[in-house]
């Protein structure tokens, strides 16, 4: 959005057309850089309001759109219960997502924050979905999952910091741990590859974020690998850049 347009939705949503005191000193934060989401505290994400009062990495609609379809590939696909994990949670917005849209789904919300565990729960009840089953685990990647799934959803930190484009308002806003990883960006999406097939179900499905530059050097890296998936797909975003791979054990 440009600056006019955050302006107005700011007034318009969080004041309702009203300049009180504090729209100034929001739309002071606004003009140094802060993300719109931020001060609003919320998010929406695939029909679901996402709070943001921790400032977790702010949902992206390249990440809805792919969510959007696999929900939609599930429900085809799907004749009973499902079990899903969300790891590298963050706000919990895919898992959030997962659980209003896919009645039969029991979700597993994995995140190394702490102070996030209260934001997964916080949308989770903001939502109506205390009533789902779910679970929400503090986990350093696989530390504390002891389960296997047929569904693994991630959208990991992706981004090298050697090649980065990202705009100035998302690395001074936005929690860079989310954001960037070594490896040129692929040290979580290798672990997640190698590890996954230990927390999936006979033809159990991963499906992880990535940047688009980084889909010949997953390839590689697969190539590497003892062959523990039997099929392997890139799937692209609303833009048609690859932005997932999807892996079926």
């Amino acid at each position: 959005m440009s600056l006019i347009k955050d302006k107005k939705w700011l007034l318009d949503k969080k004041y309702k057309g009203q300049e009180a005191k504090e729209y100034f000193s929001d739309l002071e934060r606004l003009k140094e850089g802060v993300h719109l989401d931020y001060i609003l505290g919320e998010s929406d994400f695939l029909h679901c309001k996402i709070s943001l009062h921790k400032c977790p990495l702010i949902p992206r609609v390249e990440t809805e759109y792919w969510v959007e379809k696999a929900i939609s590939d599930i429900k085809k696909a799907s004749k009973g219960s499902i079990k899903i994990l969300d790891i590298f949670s963050g706000s919990g917005c895919i898992g959030v997502a997962l659980l209003k849209h896919l009645k039969n789904s029991y979700v597993v919300f994995a995140e190394v924050r702490e102070d996030l565990i209260e934001t997964i729960r916080e949308n989770i009840e903001i939502n109506n979905l205390k009533n789902s089953s779910y679970d929400v685990v503090l986990s350093d990647i696989f530390s504390n999952i002891n389960e296997k799934f047929d569904y693994i959803f991630a959208n990991p930190p992706y981004i090298d910091k050697k090649r980065d484009t990202t705009l100035p308002s998302v690395v001074e806003c936005e929690p860079h741990d989310a954001l960037f990883a070594k490896d040129s960006g692929l040290f979580y999406i290798k672990k997640l590859i190698a590890e996954s097939p230990n927390h999936l179900k006979t033809n159990g499905v991963l499906l992880i974020e990535f940047d688009s530059w980084q889909k010949e050097e997953i390839q590689a890296f697969i190539a590497t690998m003892p062959k523990a998936y039997r099929k392997i797909e890139f799937l692209d975003d609303q833009y048609n850049a690859p932005r997932v791979i999807q892996l079926t054990l």
